[in-house]
């Protein structure tokens, strides 16, 4: 306790002295009183400040979350014992602070607001508007925190309070993913009076901004200022790192390996040396000098062992061997030894299915290379030569006696698959496309290659001329397949005399009977699809339809029509879905019955029903039980499942969220093209936290899913997508763009 005043001597009988001194020593001590307690408060905050930054941690914890406790304690002394002192206002203030260095922003805003309305003039005021600003910006409001802080930039005259405002906005345009505007703030709040170690910081933030535009060079040339500005040592690695991925894009490789091998050479940097060398690596990659490459990640296998960067480098190696060389056996060698290390889920995820890709492509060669027919040799693209090479599947062989023309079709659609979506040789996907409507021109798989073939023609290599070619080609040797609507639709035909004789357009007739109350003629032409079109995903599904048809619309209960149906889709096509279905109508098993989701929003139920709902109108019959949407559908999803993920697209739980808790799975509609790739994202059952639906949106967009056993018919339509979502705890280490 601070001494404020000394107790007056009394000379005995001087009683009126007494009396003054009484008086005195009374209002002198009330005002003691409540300066000694924001005397308290204050030394408690420098105290758990002084801890705080000791610790490097934005978000206090420990002794320095308890320090600022208990100067929020003291401070409130003063605004319930004496809210007419003088103190008030550093009270207010100080107990903001702390609630802010302590990460709870939802009350530092409170007491910041109740700071600036009941003192409008304080001399806390302009900065305590700084704090409000930026606690609703943390809080998770962006678009709130932007305009406050736009507005308050003209109600301040400080030129350093309207620099801290002015990076406020910057920072909430940057959350919106308002990139153009982000930039600009940044450079304008460059332009205020600044510390030199803050200049550092925000060329970083500017170059962000610019990399997120696919502004490269400006990007570069915004991480390339921060060395200059002292820069701490995490600011200087991230963003020299930044500026390789930069440099990569616009062909100032050698530039940035010179700066990444300085940092690697300086002390400061030996912990992120793995990383450092890594990024030299690819550069070295991005010039072409392999042999350099593999000298850096050899020497990173040796140096880290057993460590996450060792993981990184065999994985890196691997593609290599995979992409520039062609060698899969080696490539498949350090796709292996990734796992022997300790990798991060990401890492290990990617080397296996490298891993089992390459174990794929050998196995279709090994089967292939069984052809006595090697006629086609000739025609085989050099990035086919090569890989057949220097794979496993060079191996000579004995030819087969018997040729299974179906099977090796098939085997060579998978290889081209391979070539095209997981090797990325679109040359040597063509060859094999080629290869099957040319040698087994009678196989279903014909039409879908041809199919293949046009769109990969059309997409990737901008030849319409040939692909309208191949487009035809199905549509005279295949007319009645199912890939023949697909070609149809990319010549602009459907619609015309010249959409029908397909599989679906069949279906589709069959339908249109049943709504008109036509059964009998309903009943025939859903009998008639299974026989002629007995390889098409229509016939089981037809003769489902028939047998609901006829269960609906039963003659006599000795009728067993429908019964017959349903035996004809276990026997003709136990695999399929609709064998499922037709067990489950016969009785010989129970309808799948799934256990709700007790953790989902409760508008999830709701949202899965829309997506659900019957887009097709049904007859007014009191007679129809079922409409021609229940055939087609029949408890399945309107969409099928999207493919098996390839790359995921990192959800991240929003910060702003958290307290929220929500855990649910969100359904996504995604269109896909044909290398996997979404084109667009339909969320179906929104959280109605804009935050989690945006960010679960933006993940989904950014996912690649493997679209090898997908049919090309499929290629640019929609498929049902779910992504799980939970909060996860966050590294109590991680820093907010400007810290505390």
């Amino acid at each position: 306790m601070v001494d404020c005043i000394k107790a007056p001597s009394i000379k005995k009988g001087l009683w009126r002295k007494l009396a003054v001194f009484a008086f005195l020593g009374l209002f002198v001590f009330s005002g003691c009183v409540y300066f000694n307690t924001f005397y308290l408060a204050k030394k408690s905050y420098s105290k758990a400040e002084k801890s705080q930054k000791k610790s490097g941690r934005e978000t206090a914890d420990g002794a320095a979350t308890a320090d600022y406790q208990t100067a929020i304690k003291w401070a409130s002394k003063v605004l319930t014992f004496h809210p007419k002192s003088g103190w008030v206002d550093d009270a207010l203030f100080l107990i903001g602070r702390s609630y802010y260095n302590m990460g709870d922003h939802f009350k530092a805003q409170g007491k910041f607001e109740e700071l600036l309305a009941g003192f409008p003039d304080s001399k806390f005021a302009p900065e305590a508007k700084v704090y409000l600003t930026r606690s609703i910006l943390k809080s998770g409001r962006p678009e709130a925190a932007r305009d406050l802080a736009n507005r308050s930039i003209e109600e301040v005259k400080s030129k350093d309070i309207k620099g801290e405002l002015a990076l406020v906005a910057a920072e909430s345009y940057f959350a919106l993913g308002d990139f153009p505007s982000a930039a600009s703030a940044y450079e304008k709040v460059l332009s205020f009076p600044i510390k030199k170690e803050s200049k550092a910081y925000l060329y970083s933030r500017l170059g962000a901004a610019f990399f997120q535009q696919g502004k490269f060079a400006e990007a570069y040339s915004a991480y390339s200022k921060v060395p200059e500005h002292s820069p701490s040592v995490e600011l200087s690695f991230n963003s020299a790192m930044a500026a390789a991925d930069c440099a990569f894009k616009i062909g100032r490789t050698r530039e940035v390996i010179a700066l990444i091998n300085k940092l690697s050479k300086d002390p400061r940097h030996h912990g992120n040396l793995g990383d450092l060398k890594f990024k030299m690596a690819q550069g070295y990659v991005a010039l072409d000098s392999v042999s350099e490459a593999f000298e850096i990640l050899r020497w990173m296998t040796d140096y880290f062992k057993g460590q996450r960067v060792s993981a990184q480098a065999y994985l890196e190696m691997g593609k290599i061997y995979q992409e520039k060389l062609g060698d899969l056996r080696r490539a498949k060698e350090n796709y292996e030894q990734v796992s022997k290390e300790s990798p991060t889920p990401d890492l290990l995820h990617e080397a296996l299915s490298r891993s089992q890709e390459i174990s794929r492509f050998e196995s279709f060669q090994k089967e292939l290379a069984l052809i006595p027919d090697s006629t086609f040799d000739s025609a085989k693209p050099d990035s086919a030569k090569r890989y057949a090479s220097l794979s496993d599947s060079a191996k000579p062989v004995p030819p087969l006696v018997v040729v299974d023309s179906a099977k090796l079709a098939t085997s060579w659609y998978m290889l081209a698959e391979v070539y095209r979506l997981s090797l990325k040789k679109p040359d040597s996907a063509l060859w094999a496309y080629q290869t099957i409507f040319e040698k087994f021109p009678q196989t279903p798989v014909a039409a879908k290659a041809l199919l293949a073939y046009g769109f990969l023609k059309q997409e990737s290599f901008d030849d319409s001329s040939v692909a309208q070619t191949a487009y035809r080609k199905l549509l005279a040797e295949h007319a009645h397949s199912d890939y023949a609507k697909e070609a149809l639709s990319r010549l602009g035909l459907l619609g015309t005399p010249a959409d029908t004789g397909y599989a679906e357009a069949v279906y589709r007739q069959a339908e249109r009977h049943w709504e008109q109350g036509q059964i009998d003629s309903a009943k025939l032409v859903f009998s008639s699809i299974s026989n002629r079109f007995p390889q098409s995903e229509y016939a089981p599904k037809a003769l489902l339809s028939l047998g609901i048809l006829s269960e609906a619309h039963r003659q006599s209960e000795a009728d067993s029509s429908a019964l017959l149906a349903y035996q004809q889709v276990m026997a003709k096509y136990p695999e399929s879905e609709y064998a499922k279905k037709a067990k489950e109508k016969v009785g010989l098993s129970t309808p799948e019955i799934k256990k709700p989701d007790t953790t989902a929003a409760p508008i999830l139920a709701q949202a899965d029903t829309a997506a659900r709902r019957d887009t097709t109108s049904r007859a007014d019959s009191a007679e129809v039980v079922f409409s021609p949407e229940d055939s087609l559908k029949m408890g399945f999803r309107q969409h099928p499942l999207a493919p098996p993920v390839k790359k995921d697209g990192g959800f991240v739980y929003p910060a702003s969220e958290i307290d929220a808790n929500i855990r649910t799975k969100l359904v996504f509609k995604v269109l896909l093209d044909f290398e996997g790739k979404v084109r667009r994202a339909e969320l179906q059952n929104p959280t109605r936290r804009d935050a989690i639906d945006q960010e679960a949106t933006r993940a989904v967009e950014q996912t690649e899913f493997d679209m090898v056993r997908v049919a090309p018919d499929q290629y640019n339509t929609f498929f049902i997508y779910e992504l799980r979502i939970e909060p996860r705890i966050s590294d109590p280490n991680a820093r907010t763009p400007w810290g505390r």
